[in-house]
């Protein structure tokens, strides 16, 4: 037979499967998924895929879009889900039952990162599953949607370690959050990034987190009114605090951080002069390594320079 006329033999079918699972791992799951036309080899391989990404980007509707996420986890086989990633934007209030479905099925398959991408109309909020804060394997948790969380007294996050959470235009209370934040006995790293209305009465934010050790902020006010926001952070092993961008002078700082060695803080004024810092100084004054940054050439701080000269002698290493 010619060289031609010659059949070409499928090298790729050929490699085991946990070397072909590990190619399907770099496609995202619609890719993944339509494997299935190419040869009977590869009929059920992606449903072993540990690592899960759905995005209604590219979809005709939402209704496409939230049958294509039922058919994928009703087909999946019974093996653990490692990561499940889901990002669906402004989902109707009538599918939010489907939504709690799919985190409830990653739960149960012993899921060990868990990333919800979900932004809701501003009227909108979505409860979190009571079984996604008893969750054993849970270990890296990404919030991004306006929720509610209900957890119980006890038990709470067992195993999570790395937590980040959008805070946009939450409830004057911020009860949601408090309950997150109080909740974490093994957490380590916090990350809390959003948005708040400036109009609304001056809201607190309690973190109490035994073993956090490091915690980024990061902080917008939206129609400012000279309401005041206060952190509360009792992280007694806490090493380093954040605060990279934002509006940080609107903020008033509670710590208790007897660990801190290192900070990297944004001056910002929020459009009124920048002549204080609300306590942010003075609360981490034994920190080691102090980084500060401004946008503006000029900074003028209502801290005294005693407590400004207290500092320079007890860090180590400072920027500007």
């Amino acid at each position: 037979m010619s060289k031609s006329g010659a059949s070409v033999k499928d090298r790729i079918s050929a490699l085991p499967d946990d070397v072909l699972c590990k190619i399907l791992s770099c496609l995202d799951i619609q890719s993944a998924v339509r494997t299935t036309v190419l040869s009977p080899r590869w009929n059920n391989l992606w449903t072993s895929l540990s690592d899960l990404w759905f995005r209604n980007e590219g979809f005709s509707d939402e209704d496409a879009f939230m049958t294509f996420v039922d058919r994928v986890l009703f087909f999946r086989d019974s093996s653990d889900i490692k990561k499940f990633y889901l990002d669906f934007d402004e989902p109707e209030e009538d599918n939010f039952s489907r939504i709690e479905s799919w985190i409830c099925t990653a739960i149960r398959r012993n899921v060990v990162e868990l990333n919800l991408s979900v932004p809701l109309y501003l009227d909108k909020t979505f409860e979190l599953p009571r079984s996604l804060f008893t969750c054993k394997t849970l270990e890296v948790l990404s919030l991004k949607s306006k929720f509610i969380a209900n957890p119980p007294k006890s038990g709470c996050f067992p195993s999570l370690k790395v937590l980040d959470v959008l805070v946009h235009y939450p409830d004057h209370d911020n009860s949601s959050l408090g309950h997150i934040f109080a909740n974490c006995p093994v957490l380590e790293d916090l990350r809390i990034e959003g948005t708040l209305w400036g109009f609304c009465d001056g809201s607190d934010f309690k973190i109490s987190a035994p073993e956090l050790k490091r915690l980024t902020v990061v902080m917008y006010i939206v129609n400012f009114e000279d309401d005041e926001y206060i952190f509360y952070i009792n992280a007694p092993k806490l090493e380093v605090f954040n605060f990279p961008s934002g509006d940080s002078s609107v903020f008033s700082f509670e710590i208790n951080a007897k660990s801190l060695f290192k900070a990297n803080i944004h001056l910002s004024s929020c459009d009124r002069q920048v002549d204080g810092t609300n306590g942010l100084l003075e609360a981490i004054s034994n920190v080691k390594q102090l980084s500060l940054s401004t946008r503006y050439l000029e900074v003028r701080m209502s801290v005294t320079y005693s407590v400004t000269l207290y500092l320079l002698e007890r860090i180590t290493e400072t920027t500007i």
